[in-house]
């Protein structure tokens, strides 16, 4: 699970730049239902 969050992180770092408010919204669904919030 470290493994992937630290991907997830890199990811993120990578894409922040050009990200728009419906893919954030994407990323906290998808975050929420994995650690189940």
């Amino acid at each position: 699970m470290e493994e992937l969050t630290t991907v997830n992180k890199v990811r993120l770092k990578q894409h922040i730049g050009n990200i728009n408010e419906d893919d954030l919204n994407k990323i906290m669904n998808r975050v929420k239902w994995v650690f189940d919030l």
